[in-house]
C-alpha cells in the first residue's frame, strides 16, 4: 500500500549518441529550409508546414524544428575565450536535450527559450573544462574508449545506414568519448577529498544535526476497497458506501485486521492490513493528511484516494530522535566526503566559467514569434 500510494517521479533519457550517428542535418551556413530554386510553393500549405519565424539574423534548419538554427551572417552561438562554438555542436547538444526533456514529443512553445539558454550554458561549460583537463595534462583512457567504440561497431554492424555514415561518423563518435573520458577524469580529479580529521567531522555532525535525526514514523494499518480511478460515479459511490459500513462494524467492536483480511483489496491484506512503521511522504498527501491528525489506536473515516477508499488505523507513533556522533560516526565521515567533494566540484565549474571570456549570441535567447498569413509569402517566397 505505501508503494501504491507514494508519491512518485518519472524520468526520461535521451541519446546525444544517436544524434551523432544519423544528424538531422549537415551545418554549412544555410538553411535547409530553403526551396530549390525555381520551385514554385503554394503559400497557404507553406504557412501550415512553418509554424515559426526565426529570430532576426537566423534561420531555423528545418520547418516545424524551432530550435534547431543556423546564423545567416556566420556568427557562432558562442565564442569562448576567442573559440568559436560551432552550430552543429549546439544543435546536436539542443536536440539531444530536448529528447531527453521532452521525449519525442514537441518542446512546449513557452520553454524553446528556456532550453536553448540551458543548453548553450552547458556546451560553453563542457569546452571550458576540456580546456582545463588538457591544461592539467589530463589524458584520455583508450583502452576502455576503444571497448565502447568496439561495443557501437558490433551493434550497427550491418546497418545500411550505419555502413554509408560509418566512415564520416565514426571520428564524431570517438571524439564524443574522449571528451566524457576527459571530463570524468577531470570531475574525478577536483572532487577527490584529503581525509578529514576528528575535528573536521565533529563540526560537520554539529552544524547538520537534521542529517543526524530519525524523523517521526508511524505504524499504519489500512482497509482498501479498490476502485479503478477511471470507474464511473456509481461505482465510486457503492465503495464509499461500503467502507462506511465497514467503519460501522469496525466501531461496534470489529476486528481491524480481520476485516482486513476479508475485504481489503491491497497487498497488505494478508498481514491485516498492516503496513509497518512509515515515514513521512510514503502515503499520498491525502492519507498523509489524515494520518498525521490522528490519535494512536483510533480508526480513520473512509478516505477518497486514488486507488479507491481507504480507512486507516494508526498503531504506533515514534518520535524524532537526535542519533549521537559515537552511533553515527561513519555516516558523519561519508557525509562530510560527499558534501566536500560536491562543493569542490560545484566551486570548481563556478570558478571556470566565471574566468572566461563569453558572448553568447542573442539569438539564442529570443522567443519563438508566429508566423502570420499577411507575412507568410515573405518568408517562404524567395
Amino acid at each position: 500500500m505505501a508503494k501504491k500510494l507514494k508519491m512518485q517521479g518519472a524520468w526520461l533519457c535521451g541519446s546525444l549518441l544517436m544524434a551523432l550517428f544519423f544528424p538531422l542535418v549537415t551545418v554549412q551556413g544555410q538553411s535547409t529550409e530553403t526551396a530549390p530554386q525555381g520551385e514554385k510553393t503554394d503559400v497557404a500549405k507553406k504557412a501550415q508546414e512553418v509554424v515559426s519565424v526565426a529570430p532576426a539574423g537566423a534561420r531555423f534548419m528545418i520547418p516545424g524544428r524551432t530550435l534547431l538554427l543556423v546564423s545567416m551572417d556566420g556568427t557562432p552561438p558562442a565564442v569562448v575565450d576567442g573559440m568559436d562554438i560551432s552550430w552543429e555542436a549546439y544543435n546536436t547538444k539542443l536536440n539531444g536535450a530536448a529528447q531527453a526533456k521532452f521525449f519525442h514529443s514537441k518542446v512546449p512553445e513557452n520553454k524553446e527559450s528556456e532550453l536553448r539558454a540551458e543548453v548553450i550554458e552547458e556546451v560553453i561549460l563542457e569546452n571550458l573544462l576540456m580546456n582545463e583537463a588538457i591544461k592539467q595534462g589530463i589524458e584520455p583512457e583508450e583502452e576502455a574508449i576503444q571497448k565502447r567504440l568496439d561495443a557501437v561497431e558490433l551493434r550497427y554492424r550491418g546497418n545500411e545506414k550505419w555502413e554509408e555514415q560509418r566512415d564520416r561518423t565514426l571520428p564524431k563518435i570517438r571524439a564524443e568519448f574522449v571528451k566524457r573520458s576527459l571530463l570524468a577524469l577531470l570531475e574525478k580529479k577536483v572532487r577527490d577529498v584529503s581525509p578529514p580529521s576528528d575535528e573536521q567531522v565533529e563540526k560537520f555532525y554539529e552544524n547538520n544535526l537534521t542529517l543526524f535525526t530519525e524523523p517521526v514514523t508511524q505504524s499504519v494499518s489500512v482497509i482498501l476497497l479498490g476502485v479503478d480511478p477511471s470507474s464511473h460515479t456509481s461505482v465510486w459511490s457503492k465503495a464509499e458506501n461500503e467502507a462506511k459500513s465497514i467503519l460501522k462494524k469496525i466501531n461496534n467492536g470489529g476486528d481491524f485486521a480481520a476485516i482486513a483480511k476479508l475485504r481489503s483489496t491491497d497487498d497488505s491484506a494478508a498481514q491485516g492490513g498492516d503496513l509497518g512503521y512509515l515515514h513521512q511522504g510514503m502515503l499520498s498527501e491525502e492519507a498523509q493528511d489524515v494520518v498525521d491528525k490522528m490519535d494512536i489506536g483510533t480508526v480513520s473515516d473512509p478516505i477518497r484516494i486514488l486507488q479507491g477508499y481507504a480507512i486507516f488505523k494508526l498503531n504506533d507513533r515514534t518520535q524524532a530522535r537526535l542519533v549521537s556522533l559515537d552511533q553515527s560516526k561513519k555516516r558523519a565521515h561519508d557525509l562530510y566526503v560527499r558534501a566536500t567533494s560536491d562543493r569542490q566540484w560545484d566551486d570548481f565549474q563556478k570558478d571556470v566559467r566565471t574566468a572566461a571570456n563569453v558572448t553568447i549570441n542573442p539569438i539564442l535567447m529570443m522567443p519563438k514569434q508566429e508566423i502570420k498569413a499577411e507575412i507568410t509569402k515573405d518568408v517562404v517566397n524567395e
